[in-house]
């Protein structure tokens, strides 16, 4: 929310954006969509009536469709012999799309600037990345949606169709 930190260049750009959307009116016929992984933390005068006021949810990615984010991510990447796409989607159980796609992009970069030459990069490069996306997360919190996700109850709860304490 605006005013609660420091980062003026992300207070500029909310302020910025909310002065160009109105100045639209009804007959601009423009449409804009936008995208989070943190809803909760939005500015609430960007999810005000006529702003970004409707909320399309997506379900975190299950087991498989995980498998399938990072074998497309680490395409023509050669994988550390200890792990695997069903390990590591074992490892990121409950996170989204968007934090499966950065433990890919900051392990290649970690592993370049390693000087790790044919593409090649180490577990300790993926695991020192999961363990980042951790940290955006309370370890309470973390555990909750590793042990739905384990469970398969994860979409339930986040949807508000489960109750955790029931689950665990």
């Amino acid at each position: 929310e605006r005013g609660f930190d420091n980062n003026s260049e992300r207070a500029s750009t909310v302020n910025q954006l909310l002065v160009e959307m109105d100045g639209f009116d009804d007959s601009t016929d423009i449409i804009v969509f936008a995208a989070t992984n943190l809803v909760k933390i939005l500015d609430s005068a960007l999810t005000r009536s006529g702003r970004f006021d409707k909320k399309v949810y997506f379900d975190l990615p299950n087991k498989d469709e995980r498998v399938e984010m990072y074998e497309l991510y680490f395409e023509n990447m050669i994988l550390p012999s200890e792990l695997s796409f069903e390990v590591l989607s074992d490892r990121t159980a409950g996170v989204s799309g968007a934090d499966i796609a950065n433990i890919a992009n900051q392990s290649k970069i970690n592993a370049i600037q390693n000087k790790n030459k044919n593409n090649h990069f180490t577990e300790k490069h993926i695991l020192h990345m999961i363990k980042n996306i951790r940290e955006n997360y309370p370890p309470s919190l973390w555990n909750t949606i590793y042990q739905l996700s384990k469970k398969g109850h994860l979409n339930e709860y986040l949807n508000g169709d489960g109750d955790a304490k029931k689950t665990q």
